[in-house]
């Protein structure tokens, strides 16, 4: 089965629309009468239906009756091969002794009705549009017919032109074969001039306005679509809106066809995935509206309850409504489920390449990253202090951690917990494989989380935090708490400044009384004592951020600390529960402690691709313990000092055969180990290979403007471009090592005991 085929049978597409100018259609009543009889029963049913609705009952009459008589002599397929493929139907019939056939009125009715119908042509398109037709242009289009047909249950429509001012009844013929053949999708395959010229794009309007954008929001009829042309645009065409991905041109008769409409249908599919989304997103919202309006009384009640835990009454509305949203979405959703779901299968290589005009990633898709794991507009919202939340003082960053219900401001202004607890967050040395990971690193963990966005310069940055207790600091609850009066989430209070309207009207009942209370309470400051007491205990208090440690600016109470954004759900839950772990763990093992165990094996080191790096090493040290084996870093080092700097980059002090982006290590008998460590070309890149292209060496597939490099000490210019303007020339291990000049980039490479070294020049 071709990938065209599976990809119409997994879409159900079965109903096929061609419209295509270069159909000729059959003159001949008698050659429409013998196709008419040798047609499968569900076209004669749907060309007897299409007679009737136009109006032409006796003439259909009439064939089903001529068809009656004739249909029993076709089983004979010899006599039906030499005298009915020539058109021969009067000696066929006198081989049969049925020449009286040839006299029935049904011919006189059909010349009658055909002469009638001379300037619409509908019973010849009646025909035509069921495959009855004399010709159609067969270099354009015997492969692709050849694929269609040969799908068990498709039914194929065929139009001259589209329907213009005709459309319901256009529409409604769509709408039965979609019906009969169980499609789920119709699949339109449309030429884009229609004899009007390549500045006259009508097929391409029609997809547009009359099939994708008319039926966008109708579940009973959907379409995927492409165009057909001989005459295709010499640029391909940007992928934004919805219908532009219907509207991807195929070259009739072109090189491999069949996969060139292939991945311009899975284009099709993907937007209708995403479409379908969209509309059950809306209409489940508009379900969940109608429920809210009709569930007055139930909300009050979650809201006065919200108050009661501390939740502002916003959040507590928007989650009710989120899940009566999601509820009937969930509903909306099960109908077509493993239609719509079944479509992302094809979301891969194979079928759904790479658009030349697919935007790349940028910043957006960098922000919806961020949006997944970090909330940035918390402040906006004023929302009280939550575990999870992230502040940040002097260029470091701290996240808050605890139970929610201990934090939370109820609505007579108390709280479980009596101190806050933050966990000191780093910028990450290295960038993690995933979003979210957890690492051992020696014998502390870490939690890696990616795209963090810094405060101090606006980029995404991986952030990691150390679970131990002595990354643990503390604060005030009272002074975190100051954040949700501020804009910006400053920890800071004018204590001779009211809380302004727009935010008391926003915060759960009751925190407007909070508020009025550290007012109080920094109104009774006295300064100068303050400044005693603080200077006093300074050295000794354990609290990082205590209410004595503030700064006066002018009126203000300032600690320095803002609140800068929120880590979501499941990744802090995830966190909380890697410290509740850590809390809990018995730090000493005195019974049936495992020790370390030592036994001395073959160690071989190389680099890939490089003989000359080999270092055997007999008689090595190979450490277990707990059931784990590995060799120290340090003894490796030791070892191999000509590699010192490259091993001087590992990121753990214990060499395992774990899986990791710096080195293989394989044990390849009892007494035998291979450790194959891979260049270092930068931060986090490594690369096991030995040969080199231009976009291994910088990230970009071909040089922008000279193509040449000369290797050190030569005076031969070799260039990593092709005659067809393809960089295909790499670099070897051993040009590396002597040293590269990269003409385009002005730079100088040299492979120096497995790193990657770059040097500017100038000319």
């Amino acid at each position: 089965m071709s990938k065209l085929q599976d990809l119409i049978k997994s879409l159900k597409a079965y109903s096929i629309l061609i419209i295509e100018d270069e159909i000729t259609y059959i003159d001949d009543p008698v050659k429409l009468l013998i196709r008419f009889c040798q047609a499968d029963n569900r076209v004669k049913e749907a060309i007897i239906e299409d007679l009737n609705t136009i109006n032409f009952n006796t003439l259909s009459q009439a064939i089903e009756d001529f068809n009656t008589e004739f249909t029993p002599l076709l089983s004979n397929r010899k006599e039906v091969n030499n005298f009915l493929t020539g058109g021969y139907l009067d000696r066929f019939l006198k081989k049969f002794g049925k020449e009286e056939l040839l006299k029935d009125v049904v011919f006189d009715q059909f010349n009658a009705a055909l002469e009638k119908d001379k300037e619409t042509e509908s019973i010849k398109a009646i025909f035509a549009k069921y495959g009855i037709y004399l010709n159609i242009n067969d270099a354009h289009y015997r492969q692709l017919l050849s694929e269609l047909n040969g799908i068990e249950g498709v039914q194929i429509l065929y139009y001259k032109q589209t329907p213009g001012s005709n459309k319901d009844s256009f529409y409604a013929d769509i709408l039965k074969s979609v019906e009969r053949t169980s499609s789920n999708f119709c699949l339109a395959i449309v030429d884009k001039s229609l004899s009007t010229g390549s500045a006259n794009e009508v097929g391409k309007e029609f997809i547009i306005d009359d099939l994708v954008g008319a039926y966008k929001d109708n579940s009973e009829l959907r379409f995927i679509a492409c165009l057909y042309t001989s005459r295709p645009d010499p640029d391909e065409k940007e992928l934004i809106k919805y219908e532009d991905f219907f509207i991807e041109e195929i070259t009739k008769g072109s090189d491999q066809i069949i996969d060139k409409m292939t991945k311009s249908l899975a284009q099709s599919a993907f937007a209708e995935v995403f479409n379908s989304l969209r509309k059950k997103k809306i209409d489940s919202s508009e379900e969940a509206f109608k429920l809210a309006l009709r569930n007055q009384k139930n909300i009050k009640y979650i809201i006065s309850e919200s108050h009661n835990e501390g939740i502002p009454s916003y959040d507590a509305t928007k989650y009710w409504f989120d899940l009566a949203k999601q509820k009937k979405f969930d509903d909306i959703e099960v109908a077509d489920y493993k239609l719509i779901a079944g479509l992302s299968a094809f979301f891969k290589h194979g079928y759904l390449d790479d658009h030349p005009k697919t935007s790349e990633i940028g910043d957006e898709l960098l922000e919806i990253n961020t949006f997944e794991l970090f909330d940035y507009n918390v402040n906006k919202k004023h929302m009280p202090i939550a575990p999870g939340d992230i502040w940040e003082k002097d260029g470091s960053y701290f996240i808050l951690v605890g139970q929610l219900c201990d934090l939370l401001l109820r609505k007579n202004n108390t709280r479980k917990a009596k101190i806050a607890e933050l966990f000191k967050i780093e910028l990450a040395p290295e960038t993690p494989k995933t979003k979210y990971e957890i690492k051992l690193v020696g014998e502390n963990k870490y939690v890696y989380i990616n795209n963090f966005r810094d405060k101090t310069d606006g980029y995404y940055k991986p952030i990691r935090v150390e679970i131990s207790t002595p990354n643990i600091y503390y604060a005030d609850l009272s002074v975190l708490d100051l954040c949700m009066y501020n804009d910006n989430g400053e920890c800071e209070i004018d204590p001779n400044e009211d809380l302004r309207d727009h935010i008391k009207f926003i915060l759960p009942e009751n925190n407007d009384k909070y508020y009025d209370e550290l007012r109080s309470d920094y109104q009774k400051l006295g300064e100068v004592k303050v400044m005693q007491l603080y200077t006093a205990m300074r050295f000794n208090d354990p609290i990082e951020f205590s209410k004595t440690k503030f700064k006066k600016l002018g009126d203000k109470y300032s600690y320095g600390l803002n609140r800068v954004s929120r880590l979501k759900g499941r990744y802090f839950d995830s966190l909380y529960n890697n410290y509740l772990n850590n809390k809990g763990r018995i730090d000493l093992n005195l019974i049936d402690n495992s020790p370390e165990l030592i036994r001395q094996v073959k160690l071989t080191f190389d680099l890939p691709g490089d003989v000359e790096s080999t270092r055997v090493l007999d008689n090595f040290e190979l450490w277990a313990a707990n059931g784990n084996e590995y060799f120290r870093l340090s003894d490796i080092q030791d070892a191999l000092s000509d590699y010192k700097n490259l091993l001087s980059f590992c990121i753990n002090d214990r060499l395992t055969s774990k899986e990791t982006n710096q080195y293989i290590l394989v044990k390849e008998s009892q007494l035998e180990y291979h450790l194959t460590h891979k260049y270092r070309f930068g931060d986090n890149n490594y690369v096991q290979k030995q040969e080199f292209s231009f976009k291994d060496l910088f990230g970009e597939v071909k040089p922008s403007e000279d193509g040449n490099f000369q290797i050190l000490n030569s005076d031969c210019v070799h260039s990593f471009v092709n005659e067809a303007g393809y960089a295909t020339r790499k670099l070897t291990v051993q040009e590396l090592k002597l040293g590269v000049k990269i003409f385009d980039k002005k730079v100088k490479l040299q492979l120096v005991n497995g790193v990657l070294e770059r040097e500017r020049y100038e000319e």
